[in-house]
């Protein structure tokens, strides 16, 4: 069953897990954070705006209990990309209501077949032997959530990690052969770039 995976779910319906706590202290944190480090100018002013950072708190749910399913079983599960991609595209569309800018949705589909582009290449480059279509799903709501700049970043800082990943485990284990899931690289990469890609931008430029 997939539920395990989901962060707070076990005080429902499931007997507690060993990481459970850390995971679900893991997304308080990190929402609490989100307050603070919100990228959005203008911060809270309007209804609308506590709308936006609710669906941020699902969103950022659903990416950690990808993390957590694809660290555990090496896949991407549709029953949790499909959810997180619907909850992404009404994030953008509240964000460009609230913004009064049509930009922000180009921007966002963009960045989808940007990021989604990505991971195709690669997908058919190895015949799905580097990673599996699962990525290639959850890749493109990513783009769409960071749009066609921040998108360009996260594809350098995901592949950056995920050679500096295989790298160290080459290095300790004489062998390519470990495998790796992606999910905690692509939640890593969504939360650098969602909260510091502006930032990051800057500098480079």
């Amino acid at each position: 069953m997939l539920d395990e995976y989901v962060p707070f779910k076990r005080h429902f319906i499931l007997p507690k897990k060993k990481n459970s706590f850390v995971l679900e202290l893991g997304y308080i944190v990190t929402l609490v954070a989100s307050y603070f480090l919100w990228p959005f100018e203008g911060g809270f002013e309007v209804i609308g705006d506590y709308l936006l950072f609710v669906l941020w708190g699902c969103i950022l749910l659903l990416l950690i209990s990808i993390a957590n399913v694809s660290n555990r079983k090496y896949l991407i599960p549709n029953l949790f990309v499909y959810p997180f991609f619907g909850l992404v595209a009404t994030f953008k569309i509240l964000q460009s209501v609230l913004e009064s800018s049509v930009q922000v949705l180009v921007g966002a589909l963009i960045g989808l077949l940007i990021v989604w582009g990505f991971t195709v290449l690669i997908y058919v480059v190895s015949k799905g032997k580097w990673i599996g279509y699962g990525n290639v799903r959850l890749s493109a709501a990513v783009g769409l959530l960071l749009g066609w700049q921040l998108g360009l970043l996260a594809v350098l800082i995901f592949a950056l990690l995920t050679a500096l990943i295989y790298l160290l485990i080459r290095i300790k284990n004489k062998s390519w052969s470990m495998q790796v899931g992606s999910g905690p690289i692509w939640l890593v990469v969504v939360l650098i770039c969602f909260f510091f890609g502006e930032k990051i931008l800057s500098f480079l430029k």
